[in-house]
């Protein structure tokens, strides 16, 4: 019995985080350009927000990208090796 998880199921859930976050800071621009008064403060944090989080990907990208999505976690492996007995 093998209790293999695909790569690119990891993939999968990173990626989802990352639109999560995004979507976040997009409405937080949203909601900073139509209701409140545009202050240095807010407006600095927002683009802070959106900044890192386009460096986050673009760091992403360039370690993700040599990996093997086509390889597969064997939970098994791992829980054996987390076994002390």
């Amino acid at each position: 019995m093998s209790l293999a998880i695909p790569y690119l199921f990891f993939l999968g859930l990173y990626l989802l985080a990352v639109v999560i976050l995004l979507f976040f800071g997009l409405a937080s621009l949203y909601h900073l350009l139509r209701f409140s008064a545009l202050s240095p403060v807010s407006v600095t944090m927002t683009f802070i927000m959106m900044a890192g989080t386009a460096i986050i990907i673009f760091l992403s990208y360039q370690q993700l990208i040599v990996i093997d999505w086509q390889q597969s976690l064997d939970l098994r492996l791992v829980l054996q090796a987390l076994n002390p007995f």
